[in-house]
């Protein structure tokens, strides 16, 4: 009877250990990669070069794209949401034409949840590639693209209010 009990209270310990080291070991991945991005990129994307972190299919057969990318824990970029809520309202009525595309920086499964506490709808979600280096400077970095990928504007940080119409008028063409 006891070693029953035993058995049970270690399997069960084994159990709690095992989902308590998942979530631990995706800190330290996520820490580890946030830690290795540059402050300053030796290599800055640049107004009509090809963005290469998004591919044609995510793009779709949409005319342009922004592509919005962020961080969680980044305050800018929660202070942000509220004007990518918005776009993203004004999107849907472009039926397609323009698409709303968010890249972050963490795991899918924390951004996931901080989009929708901010209501921020996209058309579509992508992690930023762990093997490619960050070429951005800051979050949250919201670039223009066009069908051909080829990038038409990149806005880093806060955006003022003219930068805000700024965008909003480059979709509206």
């Amino acid at each position: 009877m006891k070693q029953g009990l035993i058995d049970r209270i270690a399997t069960w310990a084994t159990i709690l250990v095992v989902l308590m080291t998942i979530p631990v070991l995706a800190v330290i991945v996520a820490e580890r990669y946030r830690r290795n991005a540059p402050a300053h990129p030796e290599n800055p994307y640049k107004a009509n070069e090809r963005l290469d972190i998004l591919s044609p299919t995510d793009v779709g057969d949409a005319a342009e794209a922004i592509l919005v990318v962020f961080q969680t824990q980044c305050r800018v970029c929660t202070e942000s949401m509220d004007f990518y809520r918005r776009l993203g309202q004004n999107l849907a009525s472009t039926r397609g034409r323009v698409k709303l595309i968010a890249m972050s920086i963490d795991p899918l499964w924390v951004s996931v949840p901080y989009l929708k506490s901010h209501h921020v709808a996209v058309d579509k979600l992508l992690q930023y590639p762990m093997n490619v280096k960050p070429r951005m400077s800051v979050t949250p970095t919201l670039i223009v693209v066009g069908h051909d990928l080829h990038i038409r504007a990149i806005f880093e940080g806060r955006l003022s209010k003219e930068e805000e119409a700024q965008v909003e008028g480059m979709l509206k063409g």
